[in-house]
């Protein structure tokens, strides 16, 4: 039987999906699984109130007309559906993961309550022996669930899938191009419990399945950019994520104390066999990443045609002069703020590039910036050779484009000896280089001649 899925604030659209919005969707626990963007719950008091002196939307429960009381029934049964939904059913409740947003805080009375996008979440309690218990009565910190489970702001498109077999993995690699987090998820102390599905650069989580009983609740991060456009894409890939996760068969839920009482004999010829398998898969995501991390180094390289910016240009020119011979520091290696440093060495001297990738000429900035520093270690007594890197017109073809130099800088480079290099002529340089097999004559050739250039760097092939 296929699942019946509930769609809220998301305006997916599906065969197997039913759209709704947070106030009038029906009760939670009558679908399999609850799809939910919780950004515009918050659309339920700010459309109502604005902000206050302290930048904050407040009411008094006792002068709103009944609106903070209406509210507070809607979190509450909203609550109890999912907790039936997760603890009854057994139900997969899935969250894009956005910022807590903007609060609002009721007075009534004496006391304070504070309501966000997560306010409505289950919570969960945890018994001395580890036993996972539902709890419907709301939590006073943020998200209704474990003490110290925390929502942060961030943002980035950064993001790196560490539970490959995971069935919502297919959802970071099928929409890949079209995620950016603007959440994460600050570690807990039950993290022994979930199983982290994604996460940043910086090992930050913004892609989590939290087992709760007998469902589970799975975090991950809003499509955005032209996806937002493509429902149909997005609402498909969502729906196989979550038929791959019941036809897959519950993992990671809590196992009941006494349930090894209750233990089958398991041959241990399987769970060797299982440990063999393991180091094996092991060996093979090592070599997978090795292959990996070689076809991100060519990439970069290609990248020479069409990249701008420190992040991105500087990095790779820098690969390609170490692929030519150079002994080439990385930025933290030297003092100096030069974009190419090459310390001077027994047959080269002391090297100094300025990089520059633009959708029009090099200007006279970057030789200036070139200028400067090259006459500064002039005056500390070196005698540095100047290049200027330049990738102009980067977002035309290669064979499209004009002179990449102004006038002004091709006469102020031949002023100083300085030479002029494309990124243009420096793939074509690692490229000849890689099908000849690194050929270290070639290497040393290209290396001479690089050196000794004072106008434009044109490449003879051998």
């Amino acid at each position: 039987m296929k699942p019946r899925i509930l769609s809220v604030n998301t305006n997916l659209s599906y065969p197997e999906i039913e759209d709704y919005n947070f106030i009038n969707a029906p009760s939670f626990s009558d679908y399999d699984a609850v799809i939910i963007d919780v950004e515009k719950i918050s659309d339920t008091w700010t459309s109502h109130y604005s902000v206050d002196d302290s930048g904050e939307y407040r009411s008094n429960a006792a002068y709103d007309g009944g609106f903070s009381n209406t509210l507070s029934t809607l979190i509450d049964r909203r609550r109890i559906e999912a907790t039936k939904l997760l603890y009854e059913t057994g139900g997969v409740l899935v969250i894009y993961l956005q910022p807590e947003g903007p609060s609002l805080f009721v007075r009534k009375g004496q006391a304070r309550k504070e309501y966000n996008r997560y306010s409505w979440l289950p919570h969960i309690e945890y018994s001395k022996e580890g036993e996972m218990k539902p709890r419907l009565k709301t939590a006073d910190r943020l998200l209704s669930f474990p003490t110290d489970f925390y929502i942060s702001a961030r943002d980035g498109e950064n993001i790196k899938v560490v539970q490959p077999d995971h069935p919502f993995t297919q959802y970071f690699k099928a929409l890949e191009m079209n995620l950016r987090y603007n959440s994460i998820i600050l570690p807990f102390k039950e993290s022994e419990i979930i199983n982290v599905i994604a996460q940043t650069k910086v090992n930050e989580i913004v892609g989590l399945d939290l087992p709760f009983y007998n469902g589970h609740i799975i975090f991950i991060p809003p499509p955005s950019g032209s996806l937002v456009d493509d429902l149909e894409k997005e609402s498909a890939v969502i729906v196989n994520c979550i038929k791959q996760f019941f036809k897959s068969g519950p993992s990671g839920l809590h196992r009941p104390s006494w349930i090894n009482a209750y233990s089958l004999p398991k041959d241990p010829g399987t769970l060797e066999r299982i440990d063999e398998i393991e180091n094996q898969l092991n060996k093979l995501g090592e070599e997978k990443a090795k292959l990996e991390e070689d076809l991100k180094k060519l990439e970069q390289i290609e990248g020479l045609l069409y990249y701008k910016g420190k992040l991105s240009l500087e990095p790779a020119v820098r690969r390609a002069f170490r692929m030519t011979g150079f002994d080439v520091l990385e930025t933290d290696q030297y003092d100096g703020e030069y974009d190419l440093y090459v310390k001077k060495g027994s047959d080269n001297p002391e090297v100094i590039g300025e990089v520059e990738g633009t959708n029009g000429q090099i200007d006279k900035q970057k030789y200036g910036q070139l200028l400067s520093y090259v006459q500064e270690r002039v005056t500390s007594g070196e005698n540095p050779k100047g290049i200027l890197i330049g990738n102009g017109f980067c977002e035309e073809e290669p064979e499209k484009r004009g002179e990449q130099f102004t006038l002004e800088v091709i006469r102020g480079c031949d002023s100083q000896g300085y030479c002029r290099l494309t990124t243009v002529t420096l793939f074509h340089i690692v490229k000849d280089i890689l099908e000849k097999d690194g050929d270290d004559k070639l290497k040393e050739r290209i290396k001479k001649d690089l050196l000794e250039c004072t106008g434009e760097y044109k490449y003879r092939t051998s």
